[in-house]
């Protein structure tokens, strides 16, 4: 059963960094989550981490986790759990792997609230324009028909829905273009997830198919894409041929990624710090390429509020005094 309940970035971003300072006091993770189900400010968060303490003494440490992972619906929470499942390793590895992890938040949960900051004022003109067109077509005809004729009591109600649908469609398209950073840079992001998770797993000693498949598994990509990633072969010596016939079939960053793989496996070298290394560098260029696709998006967003909604929302109030002076 999934989760329903959705918790905030900075809700992680506060376990994450609460972990990393129990670890460091040479607390155990179990203990630092007990603490957070008693202590924690938020409420709904208390729960969540009382519930799997007790899942804990029931099913024991790995069957919890895994079972709490499958049931997050954000990868962020579902990373974080797959992360505590190397726990195994030792503190140190853990809390390398918890500061990792908590850098990639802190930045994705700055990167959103620049978002809502850049794109708020378009979103709240386009709610203005609908608003006032509504009143000044509908309201104030009412209260002051003579000042205020409206295409309804013109007999004109054919005029009326077209600007209004214009400014629907206004609204729509600025709403459409306010949502193209998640649409087209969140697939982005979970290529550099899918990379950092594979290194993840190849550090904890799995080998390379088994972190490759693991990693596609435990990654939101779709069902069609994860179908055309699995490895089906049993042997890891086909490892390397695999993912050279996958350089010629997937888009940007994968075929630099995958060159980099083979190079670093046909020269002996740790792929593990490789694959850690490209998923910091894949992130540093989501985020610059995210960023400026915000930068553009608020001088677009002013194009449908100019060209679509401003005139059909001057229509609706100016229009039927034009059509009374030239009827």
């Amino acid at each position: 059963m999934k989760i329903k309940s959705k918790l905030k970035e900075q809700d992680l971003l506060r376990v994450l960094s609460t972990l990393q300072m129990g670890l460091r006091s040479g607390k155990d993770w179990v203990y630092v989550l007990r603490w957070l189900s008693e202590n924690d400010p938020n409420e709904t968060l208390r729960q969540r981490f009382i519930d799997f303490i007790q899942k804990i003494k029931i099913c024991g440490i790995e069957r919890s986790l895994q079972e709490q992972k499958s049931v997050e619906n954000t990868i962020e929470w579902k990373m974080f759990y797959e992360i505590l499942l190397q726990s195994q390793k030792g503190a140190q590895h853990l809390s390398e792997l918890l500061c990792f992890f908590y850098q990639l938040v802190r930045r994705l949960e700055g990167l959103r609230n620049k978002q809502q900051s850049l794109l708020l004022v378009p979103k709240l003109q386009s709610f203005i324009f609908l608003s006032l067109s509504l009143v000044l077509a509908l309201v104030l005809p009412l209260i002051f028909p003579r000042l205020f004729p409206s295409f309804i009591q013109l007999g004109r109600i054919d005029l009326f829905l077209e600007a209004l649908f214009a400014l629907l469609f206004g609204i729509g398209v600025l709403n459409w273009i306010c949502s193209r950073p998640n649409r087209i840079y969140r697939p982005a992001l979970h290529v550099t997830l899918f990379f950092y998770l594979m290194s993840l797993f190849i550090r904890c000693g799995l080998d390379y198919l088994s972190s490759w498949n693991k990693a596609v598994d435990s990654t939101e990509f779709s069902d069609s894409f994860k179908n055309k990633l699995r490895i089906s072969n049993t042997k890891s010596d086909l490892f390397l041929n695999t993912i050279q016939s996958f350089q010629k079939r997937l888009s940007a960053p994968w075929p630099r990624v995958l060159l980099g793989m083979n190079w670093a496996l046909s020269a002996g070298s740790e792929l593990g710090e490789y694959l850690e290394k490209s998923a910091l560098q894949e992130f540093e260029n989501f985020i610059f390429q995210w960023e400026d696709e915000l930068r553009r998006l608020t001088v677009i967003s002013l194009f449908p509020l100019a060209f679509i909604c401003f005139p059909a929302a001057f229509f609706l109030l100016i229009g039927p005094q034009i059509f009374m002076i030239f009827s």
